[in-house]
């Protein structure tokens, strides 16, 4: 799962970040997030604290191969959440050399919004390459999360995985140095699991 989460947000970046009581911070300044209650940060060493994680080592002939796999994904994953129940949040950053620039709701018409999230719908789709044959977007939106737009990205598997589709809702955000992607993924009895600290930890999001 992180190894698609991974190609899905097309991250360059290596991680640089901390925990500071209830607030991620991102060292390079780029950004910050409140961890919602119930939550705590995850290390690549936390791998059976995730559902999804647990199962898929759980269910192989070669758990140290997958974990091996799954640590060099994590690697570029700036933070990593997880719940009681195994859920998770992941935050990973792209560099915005353009400084590109999702507007706000009140700055484009209904005509422009359609054609943005369109366009952005084709350039996700054409950017995943070999994972587009695993990975299906049903649907995208532009969405306004306090001071913050965000591109909203619902994503499942094309086949089950582990006796279901697995389903990553994405938000993406712009900065004026940084593509930040918050990821959230459930677990395998329910894909919506925790999906509420999603939109906790974006209303909660800053760019520095």
């Amino acid at each position: 799962m992180a190894v698609a989460l991974v190609a899905l947000a097309g991250c360059a970046s290596l991680p640089q970040g901390e925990y500071r009581g209830d607030v991620y911070q991102h060292r390079d300044h780029a950004y910050s997030f409140r961890v919602p209650n119930a939550w705590r940060g995850a290390a690549a060493d936390d791998l059976e604290a995730f559902a999804y994680f647990s199962l898929a080592l759980r269910l192989t002939h070669d758990p140290g191969r997958v974990r091996e796999r799954l640590k060099g994904a994590w690697k570029y994953i700036d933070a990593a959440l997880v719940s009681s129940q195994g859920a998770g949040i992941f935050a990973m950053t792209a560099p915005n050399p353009d400084g590109v620039r999702l507007p706000r709701e009140a700055e484009i018409s209904r005509a422009e919004r359609e054609m943005l999230i369109d366009f952005a719908r084709k350039e996700f789709s054409g950017g995943l390459g070999a994972q587009s044959k695993s990975f299906l977007l049903e649907s995208a939106d532009l969405n306004q999360y306090g001071p913050n737009p965000a591109l909203s990205l619902n994503i499942r598997s094309r086949q089950a995985f582990l006796g279901g589709p697995l389903r990553v809702r994405a938000l993406m955000l712009t900065g004026r140095r940084h593509v930040v992607m918050l990821a959230h993924v459930g677990i395998p009895e329910d894909g919506d699991a925790g999906l509420d600290a999603l939109d906790a930890v974006v209303r909660s999001f800053r760019f520095d």
